[in-house]
């Protein structure tokens, strides 16, 4: 299905199972749709574990994702088309959303099951995310609204069905993305001869700041723009000219001009800075149990072991 934009709105985890399901049912929304008002008590699309989604329910979703021209064309142009050339909606981008409410189903159990509760936080993170899209902004509000919740409630699901991530796994999160080994930062300002290298040193020394200098003098736009600043000085990353003059050099003190396959590099190296583990603990835990595959696995079996039945207009237009 169509899962193309900033908010995520489609943290939604069908089974191959369902999908498939659904699938062999060679399931035409269209004609399903158009002949509704025709098959008496055809007011039930898909019923799972007794829970029954209304045909309302998936005929008002539909329309509401088709009715916004400028989502439908970005889906097209990103290979996920929702209409054909006359804009009757595609039967896979209907099946799609008919899979999204159906994992709704399960999840929404599962959240009132265990008494869970939506994130503030994470609610607040997906309307600044709406509010920096205009492609999803022009979605009625109430919609927006209904989708965020959704990717809330599924966010608050696959959390609980996480494992709480070991110290070790932490340490080592930590490790990897805050720490720093050599106990050195580095800096550089980078330019193509030795006379320029020469003049920036004297520059240096004439009392000029380090960081304003490589954001002029550099040719390594991405440091300059960061004030010459690369990070931490990690073994193996760096070129070995460059690893062996910051290795060497003083804390605080630029290098003389160090030359390399990219030109010339004055150095700065000072002390590396890093945050307590206990200061970024909290962001830690959330981004790994984000990252494990734990908790929409959890989901997955839960859908596998559901009772999925599509009403029978869906088998009788096809």
């Amino acid at each position: 299905g169509v899962q193309t934009c900033a908010l995520p709105i489609s943290i939604v985890v069908i089974v191959a199972l369902v999908a498939s399901t659904i699938g062999l049912l060679v399931w035409s929304y269209n004609d399903a749709r158009d002949a509704a008002g025709a098959v008496k008590g055809a007011t039930v699309v898909a019923t799972v574990d007794g829970v029954q989604i209304p045909r309302a329910k998936l005929d008002d979703e539909v329309a509401t994702w088709a009715a916004n021209t400028d989502y439908v064309k970005q889906a097209a142009a990103q290979g996920q088309p929702i209409t054909d050339a006359s804009g009757k909606v595609l039967p896979d981008f209907a099946r799609s959303r008919l899979q999204t409410l159906i994992a709704d189903v399960i999840v929404n159990r599962i959240f009132t099951e265990r008494k869970l509760a939506v994130s503030p936080d994470v609610i607040a993170r997906y309307n600044q995310q709406v509010a920096s899209d205009p492609v999803i902004k022009q979605f009625p509000k109430a919609f927006v609204d209904e989708l965020i919740q959704r990717a809330a409630r599924n966010q608050a699901v696959i959390n609980a069905l996480t494992p709480d991530p070991t110290d070790a796994d932490i340490q080592a999160a930590y490790d990897q993305q805050y720490g720093c080994p050599s106990g050195r930062d580095v800096a550089h300002i980078l330019v193509d001869t030795l006379e320029q290298a020469n003049a920036v040193e004297q520059d240096l020394a004439n009392g000029a700041d380090f960081a304003t200098l490589a954001g002029t003098a550099s040719k390594d736009t991405g440091s300059a723009a960061q004030g010459g600043k690369l990070g931490c000085l990690r073994d193996g990353v760096y070129v070995p000219e460059f690893e062996a003059g910051a290795k060497g050099a003083q804390f605080d003190v630029p290098t003389k001009p160090i030359k390399s396959q990219f030109g010339y590099h004055v150095i700065l190296v000072t002390k590396a800075t890093v945050p307590s583990l206990d200061s970024v603990k909290s962001d830690i835990v959330t981004t790994l149990k984000q990252n494990s595959t734990a908790g929409r696995e959890a989901i997955t079996k839960e859908l596998a072991a559901a009772k999925v039945t599509v009403d029978q207009i869906g088998r009788a237009h096809v």
